[in-house]
C-alpha cells in the first residue's frame, strides 16, 4: 500500500500490484474491525496539517475550561456559518473551543474573501466576524490579511473541504455542515470515550 500526493492535495491511499501494473483507488475497509482505513488515513493527515498552522492566524473562541477543541472552516456569506456564530455562547458553555479558519467558497479573490481579509486584520477578529456575518459595516483594518485568507483557502482545498461550515475534530474527523451545540457535544463525548478505550487496549 502506497500513499500518493497529487498537486499538494490530501494524499490518496492506493493499492498497487507487486508488478506495478495495476492501481486501485477507493475506500479500504478492515472487515475485522469495520474501520474505514482510508478515512483513518485522511483524518491523520488533517491532524498533521492543522497542527502545523500558526494559532495566531485563527479566530479562536475559548471557554473558561475547554473540554474539546474543534477547527471550523467558515465563510461570511454562509447562512449556516451565521447560525453557528449565533450559537457561539452555547458551544462555549458546553466546553467546546472553536478555532475558525477562512474558507470563502466563492474563491480567494471574491468579495467575501476581501471582507474576510478585513475581519482577520482587525484588533477584535471575533467581533468583526460577527459583524461581517450579519452584513454590518466593518471597522478599519490594520493592514492587508489577504495572504492569510489565500493560505487558509488553499489548506481547505488540500483537506478536501467543499462546504461551510466544515468541522474538524481533534482526531481529524471531518463533519461537513452545521451541528447544533448539544448534538456536537454528544459526538465529541462519544469520540473521546472511543479514544480512551483504544488507548487502554494498546496498553
Amino acid at each position: 500500500i502506497y500513499t500518493l500526493s497529487l498537486h499538494d492535495a490530501l494524499p490518496i491511499l492506493v493499492i498497487i500490484s507487486a508488478d506495478g501494473r495495476y492501481v486501485m483507488q477507493g475506500e479500504m475497509i478492515d472487515l475485522q474491525t469495520q474501520i474505514n482505513v482510508t478515512e483513518t488515513f485522511r483524518a491523520s493527515e488533517r491532524v498533521k496539517t492543522l497542527a502545523a498552522l500558526d494559532p495566531k492566524t485563527m479566530i479562536s473562541v475559548l471557554p473558561n475550561a475547554p473540554a474539546y477543541h474543534i477547527t471550523v472552516f467558515t465563510d461570511v456569506d454562509c447562512p449556516y456559518c451565521r447560525l453557528m456564530q449565533q450559537n457561539i455562547l452555547e458551544y462555549t458553555q458546553r466546553g467546546i473551543a472553536i478555532h475558525y479558519l477562512a474558507y470563502p467558497r466563492s474563491g480567494p479573490n471574491s468579495s467575501a474573501a476581501l471582507r474576510m481579509a478585513q475581519v482577520w486584520c482587525t484588533s477584535d477578529r471575533l467581533s468583526a466576524l460577527l459583524l461581517a456575518q450579519t452584513d454590518q459595516p466593518l471597522p478599519n483594518s490594520r493592514g492587508d490579511c489577504s495572504k492569510i485568507i489565500r493560505e487558509q483557502y488553499a489548506i481547505a482545498q488540500k483537506l478536501g473541504i467543499s462546504s461551510t461550515p466544515s468541522i474538524i475534530l481533534e482526531d481529524g474527523t471531518l463533519i461537513p455542515g452545521f451541528v447544533a451545540p448539544a448534538n456536537l457535544e454528544t459526538i465529541l463525548n462519544k469520540i473521546t470515550k472511543i479514544g480512551r478505550a483504544s488507548c487502554r487496549e494498546r496498553v
